[in-house]
């Protein structure tokens, strides 16, 4: 199985886009990850509700970008309100662009961690991380094992109980 690599936030785009240049971004990095594309609505809906912050003059930057990418990561797993909670409290202890490199590592490590059947224990012992790398961890974590699940169910037809 290829590794999974996630941008950093230095990979991200340094300049402004335009919300389809957004949508097409977000595809080309969500494609490989299984998950299904954001539309343009999803986008306004998520800025009229103020879960992520309100585009500048129609263009939407590297926060922006880093904002709607883990939205939609973790938008099968969890309410919309608690990722961007979460978010919020990353980027308070940590600053985004640190958080967000955490993060993503935490998920391409996930993925690992379930593609390779590597012992979860291991991976989940958290004695030496703070609260705020176990929520990014374990959220990570619940992404990865949802897939990994839903690929399971979708190669293999229903699991008979």
């Amino acid at each position: 199985m290829p590794t999974i690599q996630i941008p950093r936030w230095e990979e991200l785009p340094n300049i402004e886009l335009y919300k389809e240049q957004v949508l097409e971004l977000l595809e080309q990095y969500l494609k490989p990850l299984g998950i299904r594309p954001i539309t343009a609505s999803m986008i306004n809906n998520y800025t009229k509700l103020n879960l992520i912050p309100a585009p500048v003059k129609k263009k939407y930057s590297r926060k922006h970008f880093a904002h709607i990418f883990i939205i939609a990561l973790l938008k099968d797993v969890f309410e919309i309100s608690e990722i961007v909670r979460g978010i919020n409290l990353e980027k308070g202890v940590l600053g985004r662009d640190v958080a967000y490199n955490i993060f993503v590592k935490e998920v391409e490590d996930s993925i690992d961690c379930m593609m390779n059947k590597k012992t979860i224990a291991a991976f989940i012992d958290t004695n030496e991380l703070e609260k705020e790398r176990n929520v990014m961890r374990y959220a990570a974590l619940s992404f990865a094992i949802h897939r990994y699940t839903r690929n399971l169910i979708n190669d293999k037809g229903e699991i008979n109980g």
